[in-house]
């Protein structure tokens, strides 16, 4: 029968704490920050039609609801801390290979696949993600979206990816996102 007290939000005017799992990646990538050993590559072939601002608009809501996707990972004092920066900015580049040749098509997506996914992260700076859509045909595209391990675990990319497929629905099908 005991009842929970609320959870109080923590003020964002300066560095909060990290995890100790955080606090473990940013020690790793202090030591090697040119490694992409902990980005986690997350591709979604994308078949039929697509409403390319509803998606650009759901990530944008996502990354809005999303606290560490708009964090870095600094030197605070002492120790590492997190700076929570607020929402903003367009997070989806967008890249248009329908015009190549077929061949020449699926080898460059490949290719952009693999760069999006090598590419270090800067953990100071930010962002902690990358997201591009590869329009591949006039119904076909590649939704690639990279993240530092240290935003994202495996349980956590499920769900980010069940978020953003959930408000593109509501979206594309003209109502708020749930």
């Amino acid at each position: 029968g005991l009842v929970p007290p609320p959870v109080a939000r923590v003020p964002r005017d300066g560095a909060l704490p990290l995890s100790t799992a955080q606090s473990r990646l940013w020690f790793v990538q202090q030591a090697d920050p040119d490694s992409t050993a902990y980005n986690v590559a997350l591709p979604l072939r994308i078949e039929g039609p697509l409403d390319v601002a509803a998606l650009a608009a759901s990530l944008r809501e996502v990354v809005r609801r999303h606290e560490v996707l708009r964090t870095t990972f600094r030197m605070a004092e002492l120790s590492p801390g997190q700076v929570v920066a607020p929402p903003g900015g367009e997070p989806l580049a967008w890249i248009d290979l329908a015009q190549l040749p077929a061949h020449r098509r699926e080898a460059e997506a490949a290719r952009l696949a693999q760069r999006a996914a090598d590419i270090p992260f800067d953990l100071a700076r930010g962002p902690v993600f990358r997201a591009v859509l590869l329009r591949l045909a006039e119904a076909r595209f590649l939704f690639l979206c990279a993240i530092h391990h240290i935003a994202l675990d495996g349980s956590s990319a499920r769900l980010l990816v069940q978020e953003l497929i959930a408000h593109y629905r509501d979206l594309a099908a003209g109502r708020a996102p749930r």
